[in-house]
């Protein structure tokens, strides 16, 4: 991937990389506060940080994803789990 060079970039670069559990809390299935890793700097993500989100669904850290690269989304999923992409992920 970082041999693959376009204008100033390398795929490498452009590239994120999602790595999450469907758990918070494996024992008791707990579904809240999960924990997700986004890597790379693709579509401007800023790494290198901790962020956490007061307890929002999944589904606006996957809308954020597909912000990142253009997508014009503003819902992924069901409408009560998304109100909107996360704020703050990129720099």
């Amino acid at each position: 991937m970082k041999l693959i060079v376009a204008p100033g970039v390398t795929l490498l670069s452009e590239t994120v990389v999602f790595f999450g559990s469907e758990l918070g809390h494996p024992p008791t299935h707990e579904k809240k506060n999960m924990p997700f890793i986004l890597a790379g700097g693709g579509g401007g993500l800023k790494g290198g940080r901790l962020l956490e989100f007061g307890g929002k669904a999944p589904n606006h850290l996957l809308v954020s994803i597909l912000n990142l690269f253009g997508d014009t989304r503003t819902t992924y999923g069901h409408a009560e789990y998304n109100s909107g992409p996360l704020a703050g992920l990129t720099g």
